[in-house]
């Protein structure tokens, strides 16, 4: 077991979180050039446009089922290697679309080879450090993950506006390929527990998952607040340009502070658990995002949809989601007891798949304005907020 930060470990982080962070730019860095491409490919629609974000998120939905499955035959750093080598090709393929369903397609495998990173990330760091250290990398991930959905942005209108909409894709391919090799090239030990064990543990599957009702509790509320907070995020350039004839330097904006907010009350949860218990942070929390919907649904009732509303509106979400996130997702996974990969992978599916058919449903809607999504917002958290005040039965472990 290597120590935190010494030379192999820290080389081996540093690529894990590089193709963790390219596997989720996947969806912002192109956020910008939502709105124009439409006119890149004439004949499209914004509606037509929108699925290019929908069905990256699905792509991604069906990738973790793969590489869950995957992940138990074959060494993991080569398994990272040949996702992220996937995920440049179609990166590259997007490039050379030349009608939007192509494209289309082209995401869907896009977003199915980004999913990798998210499955075999967390088990690669807990392999390569002690539990000390694997906690410290995992916090130095999440935190670097939390910067990307407000700087993603940025590069992309960037890109798109000195270079193109296909500079983005450009970029992903290249920095891809680079991490790939490098991580192939690498030279570790299989962190992997015995893989023959875990194929034949009948407790170590999505069947028993389905039958916990104390997991399924705490995974669908998680699910439900994040993945309101992604539909807004995901509609948002489509609203906000289109059909409210903004800019997109609004959009960047809103989610510049809206990731300040999460980041900040995501490094303050850990206090708040401490001297509450995670219980009463994640109802906390949780009652925040419901605010969220409230104020979403109140500013489409009275047409109050400009881009500073917007912002007033999203802020809740984003403190509840920062406080309850860590508490949320570790309780379910205590739940999920000896099952705990699954269930990680599983709420990240439920997230995607969630996030992902919705955006896709809206789509056709958003010309309709802020209605829908504050809708669809109401629909994912308000049930959240009911799982939350269900009988609490989970016992927390040190």
């Amino acid at each position: 077991m290597n120590h935190f930060l010494s030379g192999p470990s820290l080389r081996i982080l540093v690529l894990i979180n590089l193709g963790t962070v390219l596997g989720l730019s996947g969806i912002d860095l192109i956020l910008p050039s939502i709105p124009d491409f439409s006119k890149v490919f004439p004949g499209s629609s914004p509606a037509e446009a929108q699925w290019i974000i929908a069905f990256y998120v699905l792509g991604t939905s069906v990738g973790l089922l793969v590489f869950s499955f995957l992940a138990d035959r074959f060494d993991p750093i080569r398994l990272f290697s040949a996702s992220l080598l996937c995920f440049a090709a179609f990166s590259l393929a997007c490039i050379f679309s030349v009608h939007i369903y192509e494209l289309i397609v082209y995401r869907f495998l896009q977003g199915l080879s980004s999913s990798g990173a998210a499955v075999l990330a967390p088990g690669l760091i807990r392999g390569l450090f002690s539990s000390h250290g694997a906690m410290r990398a995992i916090s130095i991930m999440g935190s670097i993950e939390s910067m990307v959905p407000a700087f993603a942005p940025l590069l992309g209108a960037y890109l798109a506006a000195k270079f193109g909409w296909k500079s983005g894709f450009q970029l992903t391919a290249i920095l891809s390929l680079i991490v790939s090799v490098f991580l192939f090239v690498s030279q570790t030990k299989d962190p992997m527990r015995d893989k023959s064990k875990l194929a034949d543990n009948p407790n170590r599957s999505y069947k028993s998952l389905f039958t916990n009702f104390n997991f399924l509790r705490y995974a669908l509320s998680h699910a439900g607040v994040l993945g309101g907070l992604l539909v807004f995020v995901f509609s948002a350039p489509n609203l906000i340009v289109t059909y409210k004839k903004g800019v997109i330097e609004s959009f960047i904006l809103l989610q510049i502070i809206s990731v300040a907010m999460f980041f900040t009350f995501a490094q303050i949860s850990s206090y708040f658990v401490r001297k509450f218990g995670p219980e009463k942070v994640i109802l906390i929390g949780t009652v925040f995002a419901s605010l969220s919907s409230v104020l979403f649904l109140f500013g489409a009732l009275f047409r109050l949809d400009d881009p500073i509303y917007l912002v007033c509106y999203f802020i809740p979400i984003n403190i509840g989601l920062g406080l309850r996130g860590g508490a949320g997702f570790v309780n379910a996974l205590i739940a999920a007891r000896d099952n705990d990969a699954r269930g990680s992978a599983f709420m990240i599916l439920a997230v995607t798949v969630l996030s992902g058919g919705i955006t896709g449903i809206l789509s056709p809607f958003l010309q309709w304005g802020l209605g829908p999504i504050a809708i669809a917002i109401s629909v994912l958290v308000m049930p959240s907020m009911v799982l939350v005040l269900l009988k609490r039965e989970v016992k927390e472990e040190t």
